[in-house]
């Protein structure tokens, strides 16, 4: 399971974000080997596990560019349970489920 991830400004501009997305500063995105970048859990897809959607899964280290530290692991599981609480109607799951 993915959530939706944007390097682009969250949009409208200038507005809150909504519940569950997670923007990641200059210095956050850096302590992932990124760009600056939103995450976004009220959209998530289903992937297969094979190189077609994952190219560098047969690499030695399997396409991972960083690991999320427990924290934000925490951070990131705490708000997609706050979302789902309480908005689950917004929370999209593409893809097949097999």
């Amino acid at each position: 399971m993915l959530a939706y991830t944007s390097s682009g400004s969250w949009r409208p501009p200038g507005s809150g974000l909504p519940l569950g997305v997670i923007q990641f500063d200059r210095e956050a995105a850096r302590a992932l080997n990124q760009v600056p970048f939103h995450l976004d859990p009220r959209v998530l897809a289903r992937v297969p596990e094979s190189s077609a959607w994952l190219p560098r899964l047969d690499a030695p280290d399997r396409g991972i560019i960083a690991w999320a530290d427990k924290a934000l692991r925490d951070r990131i599981a705490y708000l997609a349970i706050q979302l789902a609480n309480r908005r689950s109607e917004v929370i999209e799951i593409r893809g097949r489920t097999k």
